[in-house]
């Protein structure tokens, strides 16, 4: 193998978790020469990878893989996938003897440690929803400020774009409206220096929401209202990037680059959460507290 063509491409996919030798020669073997994709969606339409969609509006809902391209590369990609699940006992860091610099191993280690990093909690939290143990209510699921009417003098006249409402957590319609009311920058800044969320818009918000609503809420609602906020603000990470590796079909875009502008402006007001979600969960516990037995 050392010395065939593909053997630095082989090399440099085993420092991916997940992906030995036998699975890298086959993957290199199969799509041949990888610099011909000049980006990743190239990649993702050869491998059949893109979500399937359910949309409305804004609203994304991402279902299965769409199975198109090549179906040889697609199970590669899955098994590899099952292996990255369950190598627990994988290092993080390739030994130095393999032959791959470091700068690649390193490469291979950070995307891993990004993935894992909240993939369990983010399922974890989807499972209670699932087996009920958050309930599910009839829930608008989009709920960003454009939704609403107000009339001249700022009173809400009604909600719209009600056909995305459907049977699900109430924590998603408050996970989203934190998302879309407390960033202090916009949802596709370009100067990431500008955006975080707002830690009094976030009180404000939550101590509104709390006084009409915490009598109805359950304990897992309250637990997890906070952390609403991360994984509805996760979930808007992947949406923008999906879309830009699948070619922009479906956010309207003003640039080349805008789903990855908005990537990455989404991922940096997720990171501002994480830093401040000490702070969200004493707001929302000091409030319910307060509502939980006030009549209103």
């Amino acid at each position: 193998m050392d010395a065939s063509p593909i053997a630095a491409e082989v090399a440099a996919l085993q420092s991916i978790k997940g992906c030995a030798f036998a699975l890298a020669a086959a993957f290199s073997a199969e799509v041949g020469d990888f610099t011909r994709f000049r980006s990743g969606r190239q990649v993702t339409a050869y491998f059949g990878l893109a979500p399937s969609q359910r949309s409305s509006g804004d609203s994304v809902r991402l279902g299965g893989i769409s199975g198109a391209g090549n179906a040889l590369v697609r199970k590669l990609a899955v098994e590899g996938s099952w292996c990255y699940a369950a190598a627990r006992h994988q290092p993080k860091l390739m030994p130095r003897d393999t032959g791959v610099p470091l700068e690649i191993r390193m490469h291979g280690r950070k995307g891993s440690e990004r993935l894992l990093r909240r993939r369990e909690e983010m399922l974890a939290f989807w499972r209670l929803v699932e087996v009920g143990v958050i309930p599910r209510h009839v829930t608008h699921n989009d709920t960003k400020i454009s939704n609403i009417l107000f009339d001249r003098a700022g009173n809400v006249l009604c909600v719209i774009d009600l056909d995305t409402v459907m049977n699900s957590t109430s924590l998603n319609d408050f996970g989203d409206a934190i998302r879309t009311y407390t960033n202090t920058g916009a949802e596709d800044d370009r100067d990431l220096r500008r955006v975080g969320m707002s830690m009094e818009l976030f009180t404000a918000y939550t101590e509104g929401y709390l006084s009409q609503h915490a009598r109805e809420l359950s304990p897992s609602e309250r637990e997890y209202l906070a952390f609403s906020a991360r994984y509805i603000t996760y979930e808007q990470v992947l949406r923008f990037l999906m879309d830009y590796l699948d070619g922009d079909t479906y956010y309207k875009t003003r640039s080349a680059d805008h789903n990855l502008v908005r990537t990455r402006a989404q991922y940096r007001l997720l990171q501002s959460m994480e830093e401040q979600y000490d702070a969200m969960c004493d707001v929302v516990r000091r409030l319910a507290d307060r509502y939980a037995t006030t009549k209103h």
